[in-house]
C-alpha cells in the first residue's frame, strides 16, 4: 500500500499496494521515512495527526524531473516560525511572531491579514503602518553590489519600467532612482490627497508648492516660518520669522522689505530697499544707480532719463559710471509721474569735485549761479569755526593753516603756521599784521610792503583805482610797466606823472628842456593858472613862505661839503620859445659866493643879467656885492642927457658918461 501527502487536505492518501514497497510503521500518529526509502528506522519525516503537523528533519528537495530542483531549507532559527496554507487558493503565509504577514499567490490575490504582498506582475504593496519605533519597511546593510568592486548599490534602487539604465555609480545611497536618458516622467513625486507636495523631474529639477511668507515651501530644521516661497507667477521670495524680506519679480527687480519692487522694464537690474530706495544697474550699458523715491521705465542713460516718482516727495539719486560719481535730485512730484533730475555734484575719474558744475577744472570747483552762496561753514554756539589746511609732506609738513570765524567777535582771521596774518573785523576793517585795524585797510609791520606785480610781459600796467557811486574809476594811481612811469589820474584825467628818470611832470606826460636844463620838476599848461604855483604861509607872526636854493660840493645826496668863491648858489632863469625850442634865456637872477666861505660864513653877491636884442644869452647888468656895493656894468655910454635920449633911452633909464659917472635920463 502506498501513501501520498495531500497539501490541500493536510493528510496522506492511500494510493494502493503497487506504488509502495512496504507499509508504514509506528503508531497511527506518526509516519516515518528512513534513509533506504522505506518506512521504518529513524524518524526524519513525521506526521502528527492530532496536531496536524508534518515534521521534516532536514531539507526538502522538490524535483519536477527537469534540470533544476527547488530546496526548502531551514537555517538556524531564533524563534518558532509557521508556513501556512490558509485556503485552497494556494496562498502561502509566513507568520513571524505575533505580527507581520507576507502573502503571495499566482493570481496576485491576497487572503487573510495582508500587510505586504508581491503581485503577479512584480509589484510590492504595503498597507500596514509601522509602530512609533518600527517603520513598515526597513532596510539595513547593502542588498547587493554591482559595477566595480568598490561601488555599493543603494539600499532601495528603483529603475522605471521600460527603460534601460547604465550601472549605478554612487556609493552609499539610501534611496536611488536610476532612469535611462529617454525617460521623461517624474523620478520622484510625493503627494498629499492627490496633490503633489514634492517632485523631481527627469531633468533633475525639483518642484515644491508655492508656499507663503508664514509657511515657506522650503524651510530649515524646525523653523517653519523662515525659508523660500513664491508670492506668484515668475516670482520668488525669502521670509524670516514669518515676514517676507527679499523679493524678485518677473522683470528681475529685487525688493528688500518691498514685496512689489518698482521697475517696469528689463533695461535695468533693480534692487529696491524698503518702500522707496533702489539700487539699479543698467542691463545694456555701464552705470550703477542708487535712487531714493525713483524707479525707471526705460534705460536711465547718463542723466536719470525715464525716471518716475515712487511717491509724492523729494527724489534723488547717485550714478557711478566710467569712474565718475554723480549726484542728482528733483523737487517733490506726483507718484508714478515723470521726474526731471538736475545734477548737483560730480567727482570725476581724476578726483576733481564739482559742486554745481559737471566739468570741475580744479580739485574743488564750486558754481552756485547768480544768486546763491558758493560755500558756507558754520556750527552751534559762539565758538570759532576753523577751515583747516595742512600738508603731510614737504618742507613745511605739519604746519597748520586756518581760516577762523567767530560769531562772538565777528572776526574772520587767516592764519599760517598757526600765526594770525590777516583779520577782517566786524566793521569790515582789514588788518594785515595787526588784529585791531582802525581803518578799512591797515598794513602793519617793521617793514610793511604792499605790492602790485605785473605777471607775464612788462607791457601792462598796475593800478590802484578809486571809484564812487557815480563813476567807476575817477581816480587812479597807475604804474606803466612799458615806460616805467607812475601816473596820477584825477577826475578821469592824468594830472601828474613821475617818469622813468624821476622827473615830476605836472600838466604834461613828456619832459622837455627849458633854458638849457631838463628840470626834475616841470609844470606845464595852456593857462596861466595851470602853469603857476603859489607859496602861501598862514601864521600869526612875521614869518612867510620861503623859496630855498641850496648848493654843496658833496658828491652824494645829503652831503654838506664847503663851496668855493664864485660858486653859483642859485639861479632864476627866464626863457622863451624862439620858434625852435625853449632854450634861449632872456634874463636871469643869480647868486654867487662872493669871497671865501667858512663855518657859518657864506659871503654872496646877487647878479642881474639880461639878453640884448640879437643876442642868445644874457649879459650881467647889475651886481650887489657882499658888502652892499651896487655895481652897474655894461651900461650904455652917452655924452649927456640929450645924447642918451637921442640914443633911445627914456626917462628913468641909467647911462654912463665918458668920465664914468652914472646919470638918469630925465625930461
Amino acid at each position: 500500500m502506498s501513501y501520498k501527502f495531500n497539501p490541500f487536505t493536510g493528510t496522506f492518501d492511500d494510493v494502493g499496494p503497487n506504488n509502495g514497497e512496504g507499509v508504514p510503521g509506528g503508531s497511527n500518529t506518526q509516519v516515518q521515512y528512513n534513509d533506504n526509502g522505506v518506512f521504518g528506522g529513524s524518524a526524519d519525516l513525521t506526521w502528527d495527526d492530532s496536531a496536524k503537523e508534518l515534521g521534516v528533519g532536514g531539507d526538502i528537495n522538490l524535483d519536477d524531473g527537469g534540470t533544476y530542483e527547488t530546496t526548502v531549507q531551514v537555517v538556524t532559527p531564533t524563534a518558532n516560525r509557521t508556513i501556512s496554507f490558509p485556503d485552497a487558493t494556494g496562498t502561502v503565509a509566513l507568520v513571524a511572531g505575533s505580527s507581520g504577514q507576507l502573502t503571495y499567490n499566482d493570481a496576485g490575490a491576497q487572503a487573510g491579514l495582508t500587510s505586504a504582498s508581491i503581485g503577479s506582475t512584480g509589484q510590492i504593496n504595503i498597507s500596514l503602518a509601522g509602530a512609533a519605533s518600527i517603520p513598515p519597511v526597513s532596510f539595513t546593510g547593502s542588498w547587493f553590489t554591482g559595477g566595480t568592486a568598490t561601488t555599493t548599490k543603494p539600499q532601495l534602487l528603483i529603475e522605471p519600467t521600460g527603460t534601460t539604465s547604465t550601472a549605478w555609480s554612487t556609493d552609499g545611497t539610501g534611496l536611488g532612482v536610476n532612469a535611462a536618458s529617454g525617460f521623461s516622467g517624474r523620478l520622484l513625486d510625493l503627494q498629499l490627497n492627490g496633490t503633489s507636495s514634492f517632485s523631481v523631474n527627469s531633468s533633475g529639477t525639483v518642484s515644491v508648492p508655492l508656499g507663503s511668507n508664514t509657511a515657506p515651501s522650503v524651510y530649515f530644521g524646525t523653523d517653519t516660518n523662515t525659508g523660500l516661497y513664491s508670492p506668484g507667477a515668475d516670482q520668488v521670495a525669502i521670509s524670516t520669522n514669518g515676514t517676507g524680506r527679499l523679493f524678485v519679480d518677473a522683470n528681475g527687480n529685487v525688493g528688500v522689505n518691498a514685496s512689489s519692487p518698482k521697475g517696469t522694464t528689463t533695461a535695468v537690474a533693480n534692487i529696491q530697499l524698503g518702500n522707496s530706495s533702489q539700487i539699479v544697474g543698467r542691463a545694456g550699458g555701464a552705470g550703477l544707480y542708487i535712487n531714493n523715491n525713483l524707479y525707471f521705465t526705460g534705460d536711465p542713460l547718463a542723466n536719470f532719463s525715464n525716471a518716475k516718482y515712487v511717491s509724492s516727495t523729494l527724489a534723488g539719486g547717485l550714478l557711478l559710471s566710467a569712474g565718475q560719481l554723480q549726484f542728482f535730485n528733483a523737487p517733490a512730484g506726483t507718484a508714478d509721474a515723470g521726474a526731471t533730475l538736475t545734477e548737483r555734484l560730480r567727482i570725476t575719474a581724476d578726483g576733481k569735485l564739482g559742486l554745481g558744475t559737471s566739468s570741475p577744472g580744479a580739485l574743488l570747483s564750486l558754481y552756485a549761479g547768480a544768486t546763491s552762496e558758493y560755500f558756507r561753514c558754520g556750527g552751534n554756539g559762539t565758538t570759532a569755526r576753523d577751515l583747516v589746511f595742512s600738508a603731510t609732506t614737504g618742507t613745511n609738513a605739519g604746519d597748520t593753516h586756518t581760516l577762523n570765524a567767530s560769531s562772538s567777535t565777528g572776526q574772520l582771521i587767516l592764519s599760517t603756521a598757526s600765526t594770525p596774518r590777516m583779520l577782517i573785523d566786524s566793521s569790515g576793517n582789514v588788518g594785515i599784521g595787526t588784529t585791531s585795524p582802525a581803518y578799512q585797510c591797515v598794513v602793519e609791520g617793521s617793514t610793511p610792503y604792499l605790492q602790485l606785480k605785473q605777471a607775464g610781459t612788462n607791457t601792462g600796467s598796475s593800478r590802484v583805482i578809486f571809484g564812487d557811486a557815480d563813476t567807476a574809476s575817477p581816480g587812479q594811481i597807475i604804474y606803466d610797466h612799458s615806460n616805467s612811469s607812475l601816473q596820477a589820474v584825477v577826475n578821469g584825467t592824468e594830472r601828474a606823472r613821475i617818469d622813468s628818470s624821476g622827473r615830476l611832470l605836472v600838466g604834461t606826460s613828456t619832459s622837455r628842456t627849458n633854458g638849457g636844463q631838463t628840470p626834475q620838476l616841470q609844470l606845464e599848461s595852456t593857462t596861466a593858472n595851470g602853469s603857476s604855483f603859489s607859496l602861501t604861509q598862514n601864521q600869526a607872526d612875521a614869518n612867510s613862505s620861503i623859496l630855498l636854493f641850496g648848493k654843496t660840493r658833496s658828491t652824494t645826496v645829503g652831503g654838506s661839503d664847503i663851496v668855493a668863491a664864485n660858486d653859483r648858489l642859485g639861479s632864476i632863469r627866464f626863457s622863451g620859445g624862439d620858434g625852435t625850442d625853449l632854450t634861449s634865456i632872456g634874463a636871469s637872477i643869480e647868486v654867487f659866493v662872493d669871497g671865501t666861505p667858512g663855518a657859518n660864513d657864506m659871503p654872496g653877491r646877487l647878479v642881474f643879467s639880461t639878453t640884448a636884442d640879437g643876442a642868445s644869452s644874457p649879459t650881467e647888468r647889475m651886481r650887489i656885492k657882499n658888502d652892499g656895493t651896487i655895481n652897474f656894468s655894461n651900461v650904455a655910454v652917452y655924452a649927456d642927457n640929450a645924447a642918451a635920449k637921442t640914443g633911445g633911452l627914456v626917462d628913468g633909464d641909467v647911462y654912463r658918461t665918458s668920465t664914468g659917472d652914472l646919470k638918469i635920463v630925465y625930461t
